[in-house]
């Protein structure tokens, strides 16, 4: 490959490697990323529904998800708890969950207990918390800092995260879709080395890394040097299997990213989006066949649908980056 071809590719992926990067700490920096300390929980004692009483120094060195709930609600309670019901199905086995009720002269443990059962709790990770209404209340509204209701029951629907500190890192709306998701990221975050935050750009850049390798593959195709050719393509080929793999374990505890943009970019965002999900479904088929044919030394067949894959695969690769920037930056 020559001088001038290398520096062509490594000058595109340093542009979109570039560009993705100062996208991402864009906006406030790295700083904005990080989640707020917003106070200490006190010391408290309260009645779990199995039986015994759990105390703030039982729930030390767990990350955990708080909600306040009565079991008589007609309201919000209901769909709050169906919202636990699926972080405890979706997040990690190390989060844990604790309900505590607004309503502590009827939801005995017992009642709490039925409650829970129905729900499909799991005793090992998601409590159930009652006690003496002063106690209980003083502790929503002092060490929780959120409504705990009063004599009319209209209380919080927001769910708050604490981290294995006890230290409380965020409230939610339990309500808003869009909350709980930023929820399912920061409790993921806290139990990570790599927060949840970081893979969209990474993923991009893994696109941007992807389309180069092909680009430069091509070029020395075409300049009859077969065994860098072999080097760029399998890199590209192992770049997207990585890429594969961090998308879905991203999508896993992320969920879908809503697109919010108005006007002529939605039309273009979901043309992109469109053309670049149905063809990317057809990537992996085609790039195991033409490596295949490659290895067996079907030269001909290999050109025959190389032909095919490289177009399909850069176009992949490109709006990859392109969906990224119109979805997260625009």
């Amino acid at each position: 490959m020559s001088d001038k071809s290398w520096k062509a590719a490594v000058g595109v992926l340093l542009v979109l490697c570039g560009g993705i990067r100062a996208q991402s700490v864009g906006g406030g920096g790295a700083e904005s990323l990080r989640l707020r300390e917003l106070g200490k929980l006190p010391e408290f004692e309260l009645q779990e529904c199995n039986g015994g009483s759990v105390k703030k120094s039982d729930l030390d060195g767990k990350v955990w998800i708080a909600d306040f709930i009565f079991t008589r609600c007609a309201g919000p309670c209901v769909e709050l708890t169906k919202v636990m019901k699926e972080l405890q199905a979706k997040l990690s086995r190390k989060i844990h969950f604790v309900s505590v009720t607004i309503d502590s002269e009827y939801d005995e443990p017992a009642v709490l207990k039925k409650y829970a059962e129905t729900f499909g709790a799991d005793p090992s990770r998601w409590l159930f918390l009652t006690g003496e209404k002063k106690r209980v209340t003083a502790l929503i509204e002092k060490g929780f800092k959120v409504a705990a209701g009063g004599s009319d029951f209209h209380h919080t629907q927001k769910m708050v995260l604490v981290d294995e500190r006890g230290v409380i890192r965020g409230y939610y709306d339990g309500l808003e879709k869009d909350s709980v998701r930023m929820l399912k990221q920061d409790a993921h975050s806290l139990i990570t080395i790599l927060p949840l935050h970081v893979f969209p750009p990474l993923n991009a850049c893994l696109n941007a890394t992807a389309f180069c390798l092909l680009l430069a593959g091509f070029i020395l195709i075409k300049q009859k040097k077969v065994t860098p050719h072999k080097v760029c393509m399998l890199s590209a080929f192992a770049t997207s299997v990585f890429f594969l793999c961090s998308y879905l374990y991203y999508h896993s505890y992320s969920g879908s990213t809503p697109f919010q943009g108005v006007g002529i970019a939605r039309p273009v965002y979901f043309s992109i989006l469109l053309t670049h999900s149905v063809l990317a479904a057809t990537v992996p088929m085609l790039a195991i066949i033409t490596i295949y044919r490659a290895f067996k030394g079907q030269l001909e067949q290999h050109a025959r649908i190389a032909q095919w894959t490289l177009p399909v695969w850069m176009y992949v690769s490109v709006t990859g980056v392109v969906i990224y920037w119109m979805l997260y930056r625009m």
